[in-house]
């Protein structure tokens, strides 16, 4: 359920929809359509609109142009986990820096607890702050984005805890499409 101070996870559950300017239908999937068609199996849930950065100028959330800095309570977080059982595909931390809310550590208890298969769990971050052991234990096995945008420390943070991961911007700020780590 949607709360103004929350951020909320954002999926499709509609068929079809209506596009009254043109009077046409369009066929719009759902999560499990996206599986059964061989398309993305990402699910993304925004666990807060604060970020480390707040720079890039392609950011998909809008930071750069967002005075506030919002987070999910351990509650909705919960809800939200809850509301994908069955889901087979994978369910991400996305933000903002998802790392920067400041109950990362409990989030990430709590989402090894409620999708135990670290294949069915994701993170994408640009840095993992001081949350790389924690980071480690809940996302060892899972798919991610690490994208440290021209940071060297981001770098070499991701290395030392995951060191088989690909770690990608560390040429300097880069502003292309999102790059997907397995």
């Amino acid at each position: 359920m949607w709360q103004q101070q929350e951020v909320a996870v954002f999926f499709l559950e509609v068929k079809h929809l209506e596009n009254h300017s043109r009077g046409k239908r369009h066929e719009m999937l759902t999560p499990a359509d996206k599986i059964k068609n061989g398309k993305n199996d990402i699910i993304q849930i925004a666990i807060t609109t604060k970020c480390s950065i707040f720079t890039c100028s392609n950011c998909t959330q809008l930071l750069p142009f967002r005075k506030d800095a919002k987070e999910m309570s351990l509650e909705c977080f919960e809800k939200a986990v809850l509301s994908m059982d069955g889901y087979p595909g994978v369910v991400a931390l996305f933000g903002g820096n998802p790392c920067s809310h400041s109950k990362f550590p409990e989030i990430c208890r709590l989402f090894a607890k409620l999708r135990p298969k670290p294949s069915q769990r994701g993170l994408w971050t640009n840095d993992l702050l001081s949350h790389g052991e924690v980071a480690a234990e809940a996302f060892t096995g899972s798919r991610h984005n690490f994208n440290v945008h021209g940071d060297k420390k981001a770098a070499e943070k991701f290395r030392k805890f995951f060191p088989r991961a690909l770690v990608v911007g560390e040429s300097g700020r880069n502003h292309h499409g999102q790059v997907l780590g397995f």
